[in-house]
């Protein structure tokens, strides 16, 4: 667990981050704006995958609901049915997050293999007006169940079961501890974030362009009249984990410069 006093210090452990590579870091400070995909468009092949239910049948009054004709008919549906949900399912639009930016897998895929960035957002104040909150993601080694029922329902059950499977992922991504923002029918690849909530962005330990990512930090704080902390991280010396600190790295840097232990292992 990271210390209290050092990640108190450096107000980490109540934000959440975005890695990305240098190309697009312009455009999200300029344009204030969030990049967003659809399930179909990520890099796990399970995402949008479920498992379609049909035995569980909505329990009604109305006596057709239990016939065999009803039943063989509902199952004739099945591939309609999966088409449907899936097609509801690429309505919405994520924007991916993590809870942890001391992980060096996040920062090896995510981060142009750490010469890239992370910007660390304060989650309550990132967008205004959105009609899903944020969530964290739910690692699972089983297939979320989407079942006849829930499709026959009410609107807010069907997205509460859609919401299910944008939600889960397979144990293998556990690392991540990532966090998704969900916005329904936004037809643009983009959302424009509250510049508030931007709070820090920390530069990647093989990162060339840190003077550059200063002077748009700078003029960014500048506009806005935000104080977005310049964080850098780089690789523990002691233990397979990444450091962040206010210092840039340096081979001769003394320990003392770090501000919390690189043993401890970060939990939530």
């Amino acid at each position: 667990m990271v210390s209290s006093k050092n990640s108190d210090k450096l107000n980490l452990k109540s934000q959440i981050f975005q890695f990305n590579s240098n190309i697009n870091l312009e455009r999200y400070l300029n344009d204030t704006t969030l990049g967003l995909k659809g399930l179909s468009d990520f890099n796990d092949v399970y995402e949008s995958m479920f498992k379609l239910n049909l035995d569980k049948i909505y329990v009604s009054n109305d006596p057709k609901i239990y016939s065999t004709k009803w039943f063989d008919e509902l199952k004739n549906q099945y591939s309609s049915i999966h088409s449907k949900v899936l097609s509801d399912i690429n309505k919405f639009k994520i924007s991916c997050f993590s809870h942890n930016p001391y992980e060096t897998l996040m920062w090896s895929h995510y981060a142009a293999s750490h010469n890239g960035f992370a910007m660390g957002f304060r989650s309550s104040e990132l967008l205004k007006g959105i009609s899903i909150p944020g969530k964290n993601v739910i690692y699972s080694s089983k297939l979320p169940e989407f079942s006849v029922k829930e499709y026959e329902t009410l609107k807010r059950d069907y997205i509460d079961n859609i919401l299910k499977v944008i939600l889960t992922k397979q144990l293998n991504w556990e690392y991540e501890q990532e966090y998704r923002i969900i916005l329904e029918n936004h037809k643009l690849p983009f959302v424009n974030f509250n510049p508030k909530s931007l709070k820090s962005i920390i530069i990647g330990f093989k990162n060339k362009e840190s003077d550059r990512i200063e002077k748009l930090i700078s003029e960014f704080n500048n506009r806005f009249n935000t104080v977005v902390k310049i964080l850098y991280a780089w690789p523990s010396s002691e233990s397979y984990q990444i450091v962040v600190g206010e210092k840039k790295y340096s081979l001769i840097q003394p320990p003392s410069y770090r501000l919390y232990n690189p043993e401890e292992k970060l939990v939530f």
